[in-house]
C-alpha cells in the first residue's frame, strides 16, 4: 500500500503526544497518592530489635496508646549478683528485653552464666567486688579489691576477675562503699578499664563516690544508676518502683534511666509485668552500654 506524503510524520507526532499524555497522567496519580512514610526518602528505619523494644513483641499492640507518649526515652535494667545459680538467669533470658547481666567473679557459675548470657545475645558486666565500709562484717566475696592492695595486686585481681567472666563489655561495682571513695585506688582500676576498653557503671553505694570524677579524668565511658528497684523483695513494690522511677528519672536525666535489680523471683515477675507498660509509655529498653558515655573532668 502506498501512503500519502507526510503520513509517517503525522503518526510519529500522534504517538509522541499519546506517550506524553500517559506520563503526565502517571505523575498526577503519584502526586495524589504519596508513598507511605516508611517508603519516603530519609524516613526512620526501625530494626527488628528496636521494634521489639517498643513493645510489639510483648503483646502491646495498642498503637494508639503508644503514640500518646513521647518515644525515644531510653531505659537500661541491670541485674546484679549473677553467678551463684543458673536457674534465674535462664528465666530472665526468657524476657523479651535486652536486660544487662552483672556477673560476680569466681563464683560457682560465673563463667557458665557468662557463656549462657553471651549465647543469648545479652550484655555482660563484671560485677566487681570492692571493699565496703563495714568489712569484714559484710563480705563482698571472692575476687574483691581491698584498699590494702598494691597497684600490682589490684591489676592481677581485676584481670583474674575479668577472666572468670568472659565476654564482659563493662564493669560495675559490687558493694565498695569504702573503695569507691578512695581516689588513688579507684584511679588504678580506671586505668585498667581504659586499657581494656571497658566502660564503668557506678552502682552508687556511697554518696561520696569518686567514680564519675575519675572516669572523666581517665577517659572511661561512664554512667550511674538512678534506682535500686527491689530492696524490699516484694513483687508489687518492685513493680511500682519500676514505673515510678521511670516517671522521676526521665525528668531528671533527659529521657534516660538506669536501674539495678537482682535475680529474685519477685523481681523476675515484676519485670515481666512492668516492661510492656514501660514500653507503652515510650521507653526503649537498651543495654547499659547505650547509656554509658564519655564525660569531661568538669562532668559536662
Amino acid at each position: 500500500m502506498k501512503y500519502p506524503k507526510g503520513f509517517f510524520g503525522v503518526v510519529a507526532v500522534l504517538s509522541l503526544t499519546v506517550i506524553m499524555a500517559a506520563v503526565i497522567l502517571i505523575l498526577e496519580r503519584r502526586t495524589e497518592h504519596p508513598r507511605r512514610p516508611s517508603e519516603q526518602k530519609g524516613a526512620e528505619q526501625v530494626s527488628p530489635g528496636e521494634k521489639d523494644s517498643r513493645g510489639a513483641a510483648d503483646g502491646d499492640k495498642s498503637t494508639k496508646r503508644r503514640s500518646s507518649f513521647p518515644a525515644r526515652k531510653r531505659m537500661a535494667v541491670i541485674i546484679d549478683d549473677i553467678g551463684y545459680n543458673l536457674a534465674p538467669v535462664r528465666e530472665l533470658l526468657e524476657i523479651n528485653a535486652p536486660l544487662t547481666f552483672a556477673i560476680l567473679p569466681q563464683c560457682s557459675h560465673s563463667t557458665d552464666a557468662a557463656e549462657l548470657v553471651y549465647r543469648a545475645g545479652r550484655e555482660i558486666l563484671l560485677h566487681l567486688p570492692m571493699e565496703p565500709h563495714n568489712y569484714p562484717d559484710e563480705n563482698p566475696g571472692p575476687g574483691t579489691l581491698f584498699l590494702r592492695m598494691s597497684e600490682d595486686d589490684i591489676r592481677k585481681q581485676v584481670e583474674r576477675d575479668i577472666e572468670s567472666v568472659p565476654h564482659c563489655s563493662g564493669v560495675n561495682n559490687h558493694m565498695g562503699s569504702r573503695f569507691m571513695e578512695d581516689g588513688e585506688k579507684l584511679a588504678m582500676v580506671m586505668k585498667i578499664l581504659k586499657e581494656k576498653g571497658l566502660f564503668f557503671i557506678d552502682s552508687r553505694t556511697t554518696r561520696y563516690s569518686r567514680g564519675k570524677e575519675l572516669a572523666a579524668e581517665m577517659g572511661v565511658r561512664f554512667a550511674s544508676r538512678e534506682a535500686f528497684i527491689d530492696n524490699d523483695h516484694d513483687q508489687n513494690i518492685t513493680m511500682r518502683n519500676l514505673i515510678s522511677a521511670g516517671k522521676k528519672g526521665t525528668r531528671e536525666k533527659n529521657g534516660t534511666l538506669l536501674m539495678i535489680g537482682h535475680p529474685y523471683p519477685e523481681t523476675v515477675k515484676a519485670l515481666k509485668k512492668a516492661i510492656p507498660t514501660l514500653r507503652a509509655r515510650g521507653f526503649i529498653i537498651v543495654p547499659a552500654s547505650k547509656l554509658a558515655g564519655t564525660i569531661t573532668p568538669e562532668g559536662h
